[in-house]
């Protein structure tokens, strides 16, 4: 006969209690990396920055002529390789036609956008008038 020590029994009495009270076990965030993929409704030019969190990609921008990108917006990219955006990365969009306008910082999974398309696996942005 085999005997248990005293955190065996405190998992075997523990864990049933919890999930009897409707309580989850914390399950692992699921990593959020993706491509990243902007659009520009808005009648303004803009330049999209990109900071990542690593610093390996630091001040790389896009510029977005009024209306480019459309609801799907356009995939950004490096030579012939897709950015890849994973969370506590930085989006920064403004306007180069001096009117002073920006949307940002957006720090990829902490703010309201880039939205997280699950599904395709990618962030989106749609600058809208």
């Amino acid at each position: 006969m085999s005997r248990l020590n005293p955190v065996q029994v405190a998992a075997l009495v523990t864990l049933p209690v919890l999930l009897g009270c409707g309580m989850a076990l914390a399950q692992p965030k699921a990593i959020r990396n993706g491509e990243v993929r902007v659009g520009n409704k808005t009648p303004y030019p803009v330049r999209v920055v990109v900071t990542k969190a690593d610093g390996s990609l630091e001040g790389a921008f896009w510029d977005f002529a009024p209306g480019e990108g459309g609801t799907e917006g356009i995939r950004l990219a490096l030579a012939d390789r897709p950015i890849v955006l994973g969370e506590g990365d930085v989006i920064t969009i403004f306007t180069v036609d001096g009117s002073r306008r920006y949307w940002g910082p957006s720090i990829i999974g902490r703010t309201n956008a880039p939205f997280w398309d699950a599904k395709r696996r990618l962030w989106t942005t749609v600058l809208r008038p």
